[in-house]
């Protein structure tokens, strides 16, 4: 079994996509822990909504080359 660490983060539509997005990585592995979402600064382009952000980690039988 394999560790990832997987980071997410959206600016749009942001709560129903970081849940989305946890439902489809639950379909590859379980889940272990889970950071706060947190707000953060769009880098590079302007007039960007700011980004939810929120980090995973997961135990999966993935190889580690997915």
């Amino acid at each position: 079994m394999n560790r990832a660490v997987i980071l997410a983060g959206s600016n749009f539509n942001e709560q129903d996509n970081l849940k989305k997005s946890l439902q489809k990585l639950q379909n590859h592995g379980s889940l272990i822990k889970q950071s706060r979402a947190i707000y953060t600064l769009a880098m590079g382009a302007q007039y960007q909504k700011d980004f939810l952000d929120q980090a995973f980690v997961f135990e999966t039988f993935l190889p580690r080359t997915e």
